[in-house]
């Protein structure tokens, strides 16, 4: 049996990465996130979403420059962290 940890680690895709507007994440039939966070490469957050009850995938959009961006996917006692990149 896979813990927690393992399943975040695993069970989402990111796409299309990278973007010049929308991204995708697709949480594959898994227990979704229970926010999502954006930081820049400075480590400010830049946006913080609550995913309540939130369904099998979450689209966004960054209001800022193109460049790389962290996004965290914040599970009860893990944070998954993926790189994202701004067109």
């Amino acid at each position: 049996m896979l813990s927690v940890e393992e399943q975040a680690l695993n069970s989402f895709s990111i796409y299309p990465n990278p973007s010049s507007e929308t991204f995708t994440v697709d949480f594959m039939k898994s227990q979704a996130p229970k926010s999502i966070r954006v930081l820049n490469l400075l480590g400010v957050e830049i946006m913080n979403v609550d995913l309540d009850n939130q369904s099998s995938d979450f689209d966004f959009s960054l209001a800022t420059q193109p460049g790389v961006y962290y996004l965290h996917l914040v599970y009860e006692g893990t944070i998954v962290t993926r790189q994202i990149i701004k067109e």
